[in-house]
Parts: C-alpha cells; sequence; structure tokens
C-alpha cells in the first residue's frame, strides 16, 4: 500500500470516528432531553421560547382542584379548573420576566420571611407535610403560591402611581348607587361592642360577663373611658380568633316602622311579661334540638329586642344605655349615634374616601387583568389544549 493510499485510509477513518463520536453525542443529548420530557410528562404550554412541562403545573391544578371542585362541579367545570390553574402559572412566569426587565424584582428575603411564617400559622393546627398532602401539593407550591401573590402586589406598586380617581367619577358612582348602598330609612342608627362568651349556659361566665359590662359603663360614665376605649379594649381582649361571636358587634340600625310602639314603660313591662309566657317552656340546660332549649333561645331574642327598642326610644343621640343587654352570644353595651326622623342618604362627604378607595381597587384591578392579557402576546405564549 503506497503513501497516499495510506494517508486517504486514514483521513477516512478519522471522518468515521469523528462521525461516530458526534452521533453518540447526539444520541446521549438527545437521551437526555426525552429523560427530561418522559419524567416532566408532556408540553403543556410555552412561553418566551420556555417549555412548561405537565409536572411544573400538577401542584396548582391539584391546589385549585381541591379548592374548587365541589358536588355540583360538570366535566366542563372541572376542565375549566384545570386550564385556568395552567394559565395562571404560565401568566406570572412571564410577568415575572416582564417585570424584572423594566428594573422590578420582588424581595426574595421578604418572600422566605412570608413563607416562614405562613408554614408556622399552619402548623399551629397540622404539621405542613399533612398540609401539603390534604392539597396534593408538593412542599415547594406554597412558597410558589406566595411568590404570585409577591408579584402582583410589585405590579400594583409600579402602577399605582399613574391610576388616579376624579372626584367627578367618584360622585358619578354615588348617584347612580345613593338608592341601592347609601339609604338611610328612617329609623335609629346605633353602635353596639360585645363582651362575648364561650357557653351561654355556664352561670359563671355569663355573670362575670355582665359584671364586666356594668364595670365598663360605670367608667364610661365617670368619664375614664370613652365608648371606643371600651370597644378596642374588649376587641383586644376577645378577639373573634378564640371568641367567634365576637364578630356580632359594630353598627347596626332600627327602622322605626319596625320597631315596638312603647306609649309608656308600663307598656314595656306589659311586653316583657308577655314574652316571657310565650316562652315559658324553655331550658337553657336542655339538649340543643329540644323545644325547651329552642324556646330559650327565642326567649332571649325577643327580649333583646323588647329591650334595645324601648333603650333607643329613650336615649338621646350620643348616649351610651346605662344597663347592658343579655343575649345568646354574650353582653352588649349600645350607644345611639344618630336618629333619621324620614328617608334620607348619606352625605357624599361620609362615604367619599370609601368610594375612591373601592373605584381605586377596581381600576387597578382592570389594569392587572390587561396587563395580563397583554403578556400572552408579548411573550408568545401558547397552551396545548
Amino acid at each position: 500500500m503506497n503513501t497516499n493510499s495510506v494517508k486517504k485510509y486514514a483521513k477516512i477513518a478519522v471522518i468515521v470516528v469523528a462521525a461516530v463520536l458526534v452521533f453518540a453525542l447526539l444520541c446521549f443529548g438527545l437521551s437526555k432531553l426525552l429523560d427530561v420530557s418522559f419524567s416532566k410528562g408532556q408540553i403543556i404550554a410555552e412561553y418566551d421560547g420556555e417549555s412548561v412541562y405537565d409536572a411544573d403545573v400538577q401542584d396548582i391544578i391539584n391546589y385549585n382542584l381541591i379548592t374548587k371542585y365541589d358536588s355540583t362541579t360538570t366535566e366542563a367545570g372541572l376542565n375549566q379548573i384545570m386550564q385556568e390553574a395552567v394559565v395562571t402559572y404560565v401568566r406570572y412566569r412571564a410577568m415575572e420576566i416582564d417585570l424584572a426587565k423594566k428594573g422590578y424584582t420582588i424581595d426574595e428575603d421578604e418572600l422566605d420571611k412570608t413563607f416562614k411564617e405562613a408554614k408556622k400559622e399552619i402548623e399551629k393546627t397540622q404539621k405542613y407535610s399533612e398540609w401539603c398532602e390534604m392539597h396534593r401539593v408538593s412542599k415547594d407550591f406554597l412558597k410558589d403560591e406566595l411568590r404570585r401573590y409577591a408579584l402582583a402586589a410589585l405590579y400594583n406598586d409600579v402602577i399605582e402611581s399613574d391610576v388616579k380617581v376624579t372626584e367627578a367619577e367618584a360622585r358619578e358612582y354615588y348617584a347612580l348607587n345613593a338608592i341601592s348602598k347609601y339609604k338611610l330609612p328612617a329609623g335609629y342608627y346605633w353602635t353596639a361592642t360585645l363582651r362575648p362568651v364561650k357557653n351561654i349556659a355556664d352561670q359563671t361566665e355569663t355573670a362575670q360577663a355582665k359584671a364586666e359590662m356594668q364595670a365598663y359603663l360605670e367608667k364610661i360614665k365617670n368619664g375614664e373611658m370613652t365608648f371606643e376605649d371600651v370597644d378596642k379594649e374588649l376587641n383586644a381582649k376577645y378577639p373573634a380568633s378564640e371568641y367567634p361571636s365576637a364578630i356580632y358587634d359594630g353598627e347596626d340600625s332600627t327602622a322605626i316602622d319596625t320597631m315596638y310602639q312603647f306609649i309608656d314603660e308600663k307598656d314595656f313591662q306589659d311586653l316583657l311579661t308577655t314574652i316571657d309566657t310565650t316562652y315559658k317552656d324553655r331550658d337553657l340546660n336542655a339538649d340543643p334540638k329540644s323545644e325547651a332549649y329552642n324556646n330559650y333561645m327565642s326567649y332571649l331574642g325577643a327580649t333583646f329586642e323588647a329591650k334595645v327598642h324601648y333603650a333607643l326610644k329613650n336615649m338621646e343621640v350620643g348616649d351610651v344605655w346605662a344597663e347592658p343587654f343579655e343575649s345568646f352570644v354574650g353582653y352588649y353595651i349600645i350607644r345611639l349615634d344618630r336618629i333619621e326622623t324620614q328617608n334620607a342618604f348619606v352625605p357624599y362627604e361620609e362615604v367619599s374616601g370609601t368610594i375612591i378607595e373601592s373605584l381605586m381597587a377596581e381600576k387597578l384591578q382592570n389594569e392587572f387583568l390587561e396587563y395580563m392579557v397583554d403578556l400572552e402576546t408579548k411573550y408568545k405564549i401558547s397552551y396545548n389544549f
């Protein structure tokens, strides 16, 4: 074999070896790609050149199904829940990219802190792993969900200074909603503060509650505390998290045409006697499902209503009634705030602040939704469903 032939075969050998190496590398790369594809499932969406696999959205789909699915959900509704979960996942991924390009990123340290606090709150009632299992999600889902909340808040912070609500818009809203939202029927407008009890049948607890409210009334009478001071202190001492009935206080109203019509003290006492007689077969310690127990609850409700009506008719605006009122959730103190002798409307000036806040929130929400839709085009988002 001459020299030229050797060189020729040597070149061929190099080419063959190189081709084999290239093929091997391609196969290795393809196998790795296939491993990823098979391990993460099918591609369900794409954005900004990135692929989203089944596995990427499994957490958010499971969570949405657990929290939104009920016995009335149809097959179409089920598909909608799953598709909305995917859309949410993809849009927020695109949003994070978009905000970063504009120079805005979430505070990772703050996110970590929020995650730890949320996890700690969950662990007050169950293990975090149990919570994850209950919602069919991985341990990373909660932080991912909090990241989405943080991104939404960040976007609002970015655009808030550019979103305005004019005085004209607020007044127009007031005019359009005056009858449905701001009408003041003729009546008594009052505020109640409650010393809740956990068990109305516990005589020791109810006696303590009554005594405590009587002591507060004495302090109000002597100028040591205001009604607002008492309300604030009661809310701090008996939070709704520990006393669910604590939510039953605040502003209330009683329309004149629904009130008992008292002529004098005797009429009031006669009414109390009638209520007592009507529900004479009552027993607070009976089985809660029994008629005797229900009669006691009805007796408490009717007596409470009669006493409040009597108090309102005998108070001046700004007065705090001198006695606490017993109810099925505890003892109340009430203050008369205003009397409307004929139908009227809440003045615009009193509600303008809340109207502006409401309209601002609505505008921010609309801006946010439009922005999310715009991201679909900007980042070439597509879905495989």
